[in-house]
């Protein structure tokens, strides 16, 4: 991610190509999605210095959304595989960060 971003550019899964893509969907394309649509790649451009911070939310991010779909195979809400629900989740982070 850090030698993509500082390139200006966003990560696509053919940039994973030795490795699984980070983090896994559909947690990577909604993450990509949003960070296209601030133009995230120009900002870091500019702004190198905020890579490193930009890179920690994505762990927070990433961290949360495991959490969250974690408790909810716990919790007997999904079964293994369950993309809807992923999608779900998504939208539960979207709605917290925006009541902050």
């Amino acid at each position: 991610w850090r030698s993509i971003l500082n390139k200006g550019r966003l990560p696509i899964p053919e940039d994973f190509a030795t490795t699984q893509v980070w983090p896994v969907e559909p947690l990577f394309s909604r993450l990509s999605g949003v960070m296209a649509d601030i133009q995230l790649p120009r900002f870091v451009l500019r702004h190198p210095e905020m890579i490193t911070s930009v890179l920690l939310s994505m762990v927070q991010l990433t961290i949360e959304f495991a959490k969250r779909k974690r408790l909810s195979y716990q919790d007997g809400e999904l079964d293994e595989g369950d993309e809807d629900h992923d999608e779900s989740l998504l939208d539960e982070e979207r709605i917290n960060q925006e009541d902050e």
